[in-house]
């Protein structure tokens, strides 16, 4: 008997089918392709590289948009105004 388990994921049709396609062009198939993936994973620290896909500028932008849109904001951008206009 080996010393293995079988895991199981869930994952959509469309990518399940493109990554056997893919596989069998490279001359494999997903089960290998899995089984290497976990043991570079484990053996090397830089195969996962998690990147932060939120839009900084958008959420900053929405935000100082907001911010001179209240009435706060509005009667503290007219006194930088009249400042300028006395400079």
């Amino acid at each position: 008997m080996q010393n293995s388990i079988q895991v199981n994921f869930r994952i959509p049709l469309d990518l399940k089918e493109r990554a056997w396609k893919k596989a069998e062009q490279l001359g494999t198939d997903p089960s290998s392709l899995m089984r290497l993936f976990w043991t570079q994973f484990v053996e090397k620290d830089d195969v996962v590289q998690i990147r932060q896909t939120v839009d900084m500028e958008k959420i900053f932008d929405a935000g100082i948009a907001s911010y001179f849109m209240s009435a706060q904001g509005k009667k503290k951008t007219q006194k930088i105004e009249a400042l300028l206009k006395n400079v």
